[in-house]
């Protein structure tokens, strides 16, 4: 009873490491991805902004994750991580428009799009974890 015990205390303490390490992650990303968008859009449109800030957070989030996770094969998980970037930035490039065309600003539909990718991605990198 005690070894399960620990078992089942030890994976919870391990699903809450992750979970909020994503979500600081996130909430990072986030906080400096509205201020990059923001300031870009004084200068560029709104797809070269959008661009721009979704090619900062990747190589953010690369380092951020791959010194978490403490990546040793870091080939294989650049190759990887590029995969769940790919798919995240798409997913998050077209339901940006999608939004911004709905509520006209920027900053709600970059919340509610980040907001949705946040666990979208969160799947994916603990995927890798399982597969690597």
């Amino acid at each position: 009873e005690f070894l399960v015990r620990k078992l089942l205390t030890d994976k919870f303490n391990s699903i809450k490491d992750i979970l909020l390490f994503h979500f600081g992650n996130s909430i990072l990303s986030l906080l400096l991805s509205l201020s990059l968008i923001n300031v870009l859009e004084i200068f560029f449109s709104t797809k070269i902004s959008l661009i721009s800030t979704l090619s900062f957070l990747f190589l953010f989030n690369f380092i951020r994750i791959k010194n978490f996770m403490k990546i040793e094969r870091q080939k294989k998980f650049f190759l990887y991580f590029i995969f769940i970037i790919s798919v995240s930035r798409l997913f998050e490039y077209n339901i940006f428009f999608y939004f911004d065309n709905i509520f006209d600003s920027t900053n709600i539909s970059w919340l509610i799009t980040i907001g949705l990718s946040f666990f979208i991605k969160i799947f994916l990198l603990e995927f890798y974890k399982i597969i690597k």
